[in-house]
């Protein structure tokens, strides 16, 4: 629900940089919407999870973590 542009069109941005510069940084979306197609859309914008508002800080917490521990046993 950004004016212009929603989160999709923000991380299609960060994704076109190069690694080193934040292309390939770990994104988790943070939605109201969470039907299979919202779900869809966030896979194919380059985030790697998806999460619901209002937002249960442990399951944002336990989604960071198993993605740190993704990003790191690489």
């Amino acid at each position: 629900g950004m004016p212009e542009e929603d989160g999709y069109d923000l991380l299609r941005q960060v994704r076109r940089l190069p690694s080193e510069l934040g292309g390939a940084t770990p994104a988790i979306a943070v939605t109201g919407f969470f039907r299979h197609e919202d779900r869809a859309a966030s896979r194919s914008a380059g985030y790697q999870a998806m999460t619901r508002k209002p937002v249960d800080l442990d399951e944002l917490l336990s989604t960071i973590a198993a993605l740190a521990e993704q990003r790191c046993a690489r």
